[in-house]
C-alpha cells in the first residue's frame, strides 16, 4: 500500500509497526505492508509480505491463530530468490488490526 493512500491514522499505525518490527529485522527482513480491509464504515490494514520476483509462479502462505507470518519467515527467505512469495496476516492477528 502505497503512503499516498494512508488516511493518517492509518500512517501513525503503519510507522508503529514498522519500528515494532524492526527488532526482528535479522530473522524476519521482509517489509512489512498493509492492505486497506473495509469493515463497517471504516477501514482495518491487514499486514503481509510480498517478496521475490513477480514474474511467474506463487507461493501463498497463510498462517493458522494464533500466529503471523514470522512462522514462515525461514520459507519465505528460502524461497524469495525463486518465486514471488506472499504471507498474509490474518485479521486479529500478528500486526493486522483487531476488528
Amino acid at each position: 500500500m502505497s503512503r499516498a493512500t494512508l488516511a493518517p491514522e492509518h500512517d501513525a499505525r503503519v510507522r508503529a509497526t514498522r519500528a515494532r518490527l524492526a527488532p526482528l529485522a535479522a530473522e524476519h527482513p521482509f517489509t512489512p505492508r498493509f492492505h486497506a480491509q473495509p469493515h463497517g464504515a471504516g477501514m482495518l490494514l491487514q499486514h503481509y509480505v510480498d517478496e521475490g520476483p513477480h514474474a511467474g509462479e506463487a507461493t501463498l502462505f497463510v498462517h493458522g491463530n494464533p500466529t503471523w507470518s514470522f512462522a514462515f519467515s525461514h520459507a519465505l527467505l528460502a524461497q524469495r530468490a525463486e518465486r514471488r512469495c506472499v504471507a498474509v496476516a490474518n485479521l486479529g492477528c500478528g500486526h493486522t488490526a483487531t476488528p
